[in-house]
Parts: C-alpha cells; sequence; structure tokens
C-alpha cells in the first residue's frame, strides 16, 4: 500500500523488564510500590503513574535515589512537563550511586526536554512568520515557496533518492522515496530501544526532517512519549543519504517531509 506522507514501521517486542538499577537496602514495599508506577507508566497511563510516583517520593528509602528520579523524569516527558522533567532527570544525575544507565538516560532526557521546549518556541515562530509571509506574498505577489520550502506532498519535483533515479514520473519518484526510507527504517531502527524506553502498546513517534537545497538531511526533530524513542528516531533519520533536491518551478527548494514510525509493543 502506497503511503504519501510517511511510513508505519509495526515492531513486536518485549516490554519493559523490573531493573535492578535500585539500591540492595530497598525493602520490598518500596519496591513494589515503585513498580505499580512503572506499570502504569507502561500502560501510558501517565496520571496514574505519577500519583505512585508522589507516594514513591514520600518514602525515605526511594527519594534518595536517582533510578526513581530517572523514572520521574520520564513521567514528566510524558506529560509534556519538559521543565519539570528536567528538574527530575538534574535530580537524578547528581545523586550519588546513580547506575551509568540510569545517568545515560538521564542526559538524553534533559536534552531531549530541551529540544522540545525550543521546538514548540519554533513552532509558534512559525506560525508568526508564515502569517507575515501570505500578507507580504498577497501584497506583492511573491512566491513564498522559492525561499521557505514545501510540503512533500505538494512539491512539483520530490527530491530523488539514490536508486530511484529511473523514475519517470513524479508519482514514481515518490513511490520510490516512500520504499527506500521504509526500507532504511526497518533496517537501522535498533526496537531494543522501545523495551528500555518502558511503554507497552502501540507507541507513535512523529518525525519531521528537511530536505535542503543541496539534497542534505538537516532540522531533524521528533516527539514520542519517552525521550529514549526520540533520541533513536533522530538517529535513524540522519543516517538518511543525501539526495538530490526538491524542484519548485525548475529551481532547488527546502522540502519539508514529515515520518511517523508506529511501534507495537506487547505489554
Amino acid at each position: 500500500m502506497q503511503r504519501i506522507l510517511g511510513l508505519i514501521v509495526f515492531i513486536s517486542i518485549s516490554c519493559w523488564t523490573a531493573d535492578a538499577q535500585l539500591s540492595k537496602e530497598t525493602n520490598n514495599k518500596d519496591i513494589k510500590l515503585l513498580e505499580k508506577s512503572k506499570r502504569a507508566y507502561a500502560n501510558q497511563d501517565f496520571e496514574k503513574a505519577k500519583e505512585f510516583m508522589m507516594k514513591c517520593l514520600e518514602s525515605d528509602g526511594l527519594n534518595s535515589q536517582g533510578y526513581v528520579y530517572q523514572i520521574l523524569g520520564d513521567i514528566e516527558f510524558a506529560m509534556k512537563d519538559f521543565e519539570a522533567a528536567i528538574k527530575a532527570y538534574n535530580e537524578s544525575a547528581k545523586n550519588l550511586g546513580t547506575e551509568e544507565i540510569t545517568l545515560a538516560k538521564s542526559k538524553i532526557g534533559i536534552d531531549r526536554s530541551t529540544a522540545r521546549i525550543s521546538y514548540k518556541k519554533e513552532i509558534a515562530d512559525r506560525k508568526r512568520k508564515k502569517t507575515e509571509r501570505e500578507e507580504n506574498r498577497k501584497s506583492k505577489g511573491q512566491d513564498t515557496v522559492m525561499s521557505t520550502g514545501a510540503s512533500f506532498s505538494l512539491i512539483e519535483q520530490v527530491p530523488i533518492y539514490p536508486g530511484c533515479e529511473a523514475g519517470l514520473s513524479n508519482k514514481e519518484h515518490k513511490s520510490c522515496m516512500q520504499s527506500k526510507i521504509t526500507e532504511h527504517v526497518s533496517q537501522i531502527f535498533q526496537t531494543s530501544m522501545a523495551s528500555v524506553a518502558g511503554i507497552g502498546g502501540t507507541v507513535k513517534i512523529s518525525t519531521e526532517f528537511k530536505i535542503d537545497k543541496e539534497g542534505n538531511i538537516a532540522q531533524v526533530h521528533a516527539i514520542a512519549v519517552n525521550p529514549i524513542l526520540e533520541h533513536e528516531a533522530i538517529r535513524v533519520v540522519k543516517f538518511l543519504p543525501q539526495m538530490k533536491p526538491g524542484l519548485q518551478k525548475g529551481k532547488p527548494v527546502n522540502v519539508i517531509y514529515g515520518l511517523p514510525i508506529i511501534f507495537e509493543t506487547k505489554r
């Protein structure tokens, strides 16, 4: 089936298993309480996960452990409170005895939370500039596509992916490019990242990137419920090869490409 605006990849994996990153002194009651928060998170019931997490932080046996704050950061991230997520990840990173894997997750969480805050501002700025361009276009008759870029679904000549040069029409080039990107993601995406993220059920990652006037991949953005998934999606997209740039009225232009990826995980 042809996919015009992106691709969908279904991956069946085992979901988040219990981690051995708590202090050895942690009692069974606290462990069970934390597991309740993790299970709710895995089921994408983030409000319930946070409710249990707040109870975890009331325990002296849990509120000094970096691993607990890393999970809190993931919950805040999923609830799109990125300022709170950064605070939790920083708390995780500064706790003595934090395991290396927890520290790595927290650093990625800080990076992605900061990026999401910046992206939100960028989206607002785009909308403002788009309104201004439309007003200028109406008053001056300018073609704004030439300077700002075009959607992949609307471009007169889509970028040409290596190996798709033989296509005779824009539709054929488009279909070939989508097929090649599907193959690229399927081969490179590390499916184990989903179990690391700890999310069960259907998980969606929305990515957007620019294919610039030289055919290079630029300005890669990703949105998911967990920073590890965003980090992996961006890594994979950045490995896409250089292409022949898209054309509008015979001239190279920036082309915006939206790439949804869907993970189907076992609970």
